[in-house]
C-alpha cells in the first residue's frame, strides 16, 4: 500500500453494547478500515488523502459478546480520554417490550462528552435509541428503523421523528446524523 506522508487521519469510534447487532458493527468496521487502502490494493493507483483509524469502544475492555452471542474485543473503553472525530452507534437488537430508558448511562454520557468535544455523532437504525437516551436528539429531527417508531413516539416525544427519511441531519453544523434502516448508512 502506498501511503502519502500528508494523509489526514480521521479518528472514528464504533460504540459496542451487549445488544449491538454484529452485522452492522463489523460492516461499519470494515468500511472505515478500508478508507484509503482498498482502492490502492485493487487498482494500484493512489487513493485519496484521508485515512480512518477506527476503534471499538465499550464499557469494559475485556472480551464481550454482542447480539447473537458474537464475540467482540473492544479497543478501548468509555473511560478513555481519547477524542474522536466521528462516533457511530450501530444498530441494536431490540424486542417489542424492551425499555431503553436508563439502559446505557455510561455510553450515553460518553457520547455527550464526545459531541461536546466536537465529534460528529451518528447512529444506524435502532442505534438512534442510544442517541435519544443521551439527550442529543431532543427537539431535533431524527430517523430510525420503522420497528423502533413506537419507542420514540411513546418514550421520546420531544424528538421530531421523521421515519420516512433515510438520513436525518440535525444539530449545530449538522453534526448529528441518524440513518433509518440497518442498510441506510451505506
Amino acid at each position: 500500500m502506498v501511503t502519502s506522508k500528508s494523509a489526514k487521519t480521521v479518528t472514528a469510534a464504533l460504540v459496542v453494547l451487549p445488544n449491538t447487532a454484529p452485522a452492522g458493527l463489523y460492516s461499519l468496521l470494515e468500511v472505515f478500515a478500508s478508507v484509503g487502502s482498498v482502492w490502492e490494493d485493487l487498482t494500484g493507483m493512489p487513493a485519496g488523502q484521508v485515512r480512518v483509524k477506527v476503534e471499538l469502544v465499550a464499557e469494559h475492555d475485556e472480551l464481550m459478546h454482542c447480539g447473537l452471542g458474537v464475540p467482540v474485543m473492544p479497543d478501548t473503553t468509555f473511560d478513555s480520554t481519547s477524542r474522536y472525530d466521528l462516533v457511530v452507534v450501530p444498530d441494536m437488537q431490540i424486542i417489542p417490550d424492551f425499555d431503553p430508558r436508563g439502559q446505557w448511562p455510561v455510553a450515553a454520557d460518553w457520547i455527550q462528552s464526545q459531541f461536546a468535544k466536537g465529534a460528529i455523532v451518528g447512529s444506524v437504525c435502532t442505534g438512534a435509541l442510544l442517541l435519544a437516551e443521551s439527550g442529543l436528539l431532543d427537539d431535533l429531527e431524527a430517523t430510525t428503523h420503522w420497528g423502533a417508531i413506537p419507542f420514540f413516539r411513546k418514550l421520546y416525544p420531544q424528538i421530531l421523528l421523521k421515519p420516512e427519511k433515510v438520513l436525518a441531519l440535525a444539530g449545530p453544523g449538522h453534526r448529528i446524523i441518524t440513518a433509518g434502516g440497518a442498510s441506510s448508512w451505506v
